[in-house]
């Protein structure tokens, strides 16, 4: 039979074996301690923005997502469609037809095939 257990409290049972686990708090602390991102978009004749977001959206290969400041890191493949962020300044978006996006430590990282304008 398989129990997962947190404080001693069944949550799931199955076949087999018996596992107890326990949920502990992790604190992450960015290098970046601010409520902010550093994103950068880069195509392969210029960088086309760089600078401070408090959010961003992207068009993934499987759907559209955002990302929030201190998200888990990812890399997702990019379709054709509208790149949004959101700086000090207000919101921008371009869109970008392609390309890789990496997220990592409060820095996202856009290698985009071209920005159609």
């Amino acid at each position: 039979m398989l129990v997962f257990k947190t404080n001693n409290q069944q949550l799931i049972t199955g076949k087999s074996f018996t596992v107890d686990f326990y949920v502990y708090a992790i604190e992450y602390e960015s290098p970046n301690d601010k409520n902010s991102m550093h994103l950068e978009i880069v195509t392969p004749d210029k960088k086309v923005f760089q600078g401070e977001v408090s959010e961003a959206s992207f068009p993934g290969a499987n759907g559209s997502f955002q990302v929030l400041n201190n998200h888990a890191p990812i890399v997702s493949a990019l379709a054709k469609g509208t790149v949004s962020f959101t700086t000090p300044e207000g919101k921008q978006s371009m869109i970008v037809d392609g390309g890789v996006v990496e997220v990592k430590d409060n820095v996202i990282v856009v290698l985009a095939e071209k920005v159609v304008d």
